[in-house]
């Protein structure tokens, strides 16, 4: 409503998507508890491109009632807070059981409750934890703050075991998009034909045609994801079907759990997103680098999945993501709180318009000056 989210560090950067509200808003101190949603990476890359903390529970522990549908089978809400003890309250107090969504019907089961007198535990004596080093990417100075991250695991007690390989099945990347056009089809259409609220449309096929009269909708973005689910397999059929069960048990059954089984570790870390990359209206989002880390197993698995900021490039943050299994969120908050009383690094943000803006930067121009 009120134009492109940017990035509070340098405000030429990307604040990452779909929370970037929420995770700008945290780094600002706008709030002091926010609220994300995630289908695949939607609370981990604003958390960390905008240097807070932010967590992904596993899908089922948080209602999604009322909750703008992309995914049945990935959507959640999650906290973006500060630190990770605000992450684990909230998340604690959000958690439970609704009757409007059915994947909620264990979550009494498994809410995460915060020990009373703060940090029952000081170190990670006896935690082996997966490194994941295949998707740490190439750049230097990532893998420079992500190597000193493991090193104040490793004095906190942990055993770090690396990870430098991980095969998934060749069609992994197009069944996954096949899969969300298909389920947004259908979640899209529900949501809009039961919202109490008055809208001028009430499915997906009216939804396309009231954009494309607006101008104001258009004005950056076109419609090619929308028209693409409108065309999507419909969710009872065998392509459908068969699509969801191989992205998803290459994310869980045979990803994260197969990763962790196979090394006997009890998490996963790796480096959560690459510094915030440009904002371009004119071709879109890219990382010059790529994008690493390994939040898309567990965003498809529907695991936990928490990251914290671990340092800055350049002025811009850089986060560490913790991930564990289905139902692990409480380890996978414990671990990353007794990591982050270690590591005690925060950052707030400097409003620079670019990068070239940068005080440092500037003292040294005016030096050779």
């Amino acid at each position: 409503m009120g134009g492109l989210t940017r990035n509070p560090h340098i405000l030429s950067r990307s604040a990452c998507g779909s929370s970037s509200g929420s995770g700008a808003a945290m780094a600002l101190r706008l709030a002091s508890l926010a609220v994300g949603t995630e289908t695949n990476g939607s609370i981990i890359c604003p958390a960390s491109m905008n240097g807070v903390v932010g967590f992904k529970p596993t899908v089922g522990l948080l209602s999604r009632t009322h909750i703008v549908p992309i995914s049945f089978s990935q959507d959640t809400a999650g906290p973006m807070t500060t630190n990770v003890q605000d992450a684990w309250l909230m998340t604690s107090l959000m958690a439970g059981h609704d009757g409007l969504d059915l994947v909620t019907q264990e979550a009494d089961s498994y809410i995460p409750i915060l020990p009373r007198q703060g940090m029952a535990e000081k170190d990670l004596k006896g935690v082996r934890i997966g490194v994941v080093r295949y998707r740490q990417g190439d750049n230097p100075q990532v893998i420079s703050k992500y190597n000193q991250a493991l090193k104040q695991l490793s004095e906190l007690g942990a055993t770090l075991v690396d990870i430098r390989e991980f095969e998934q099945p060749e069609h992994f990347w197009s069944d996954s998009y096949s899969v969300l056009l298909s389920e947004f089809h259908t979640s899209i259409n529900h949501y809009l034909s039961t919202t109490p609220a008055s809208l001028p449309v009430n499915d997906l096929a009216s939804l396309i045609a009231f954009n494309s009269n607006n101008p104001r909708e258009m004005a950056l973005f076109n419609q090619d994801i929308f028209q693409k689910s409108l065309l999507a397999e419909p969710i009872e059929s065998e392509s459908y079907l068969t699509a969801r069960q191989l992205v998803q048990s290459a994310a869980g059954k045979e990803g994260i759990d197969k990763l962790m089984a196979q090394r006997n570790v009890d998490i996963l870390v790796a480096p959560s997103n690459s510094p915030a990359f440009l904002i371009d209206g004119v071709y879109g989002d890219h990382s010059p680098v790529g994008f690493i880390g390994i939040g898309y197993l567990a965003a498809v698995a529907g695991y936990p999945h928490l990251t914290l900021p671990i340092g800055a490039i350049k002025n811009l943050p850089v986060g560490l993501s913790f991930i564990g299994g289905k139902w692990q969120d409480e380890d996978v908050l414990r671990i990353g709180q007794i990591f982050e009383a270690k590591h005690e690094f925060t950052i707030r943000p400097n409003l620079l318009p670019t990068a070239f803006d940068a005080s440092e930067l500037k003292a040294v121009l005016q030096g050779i000056q």
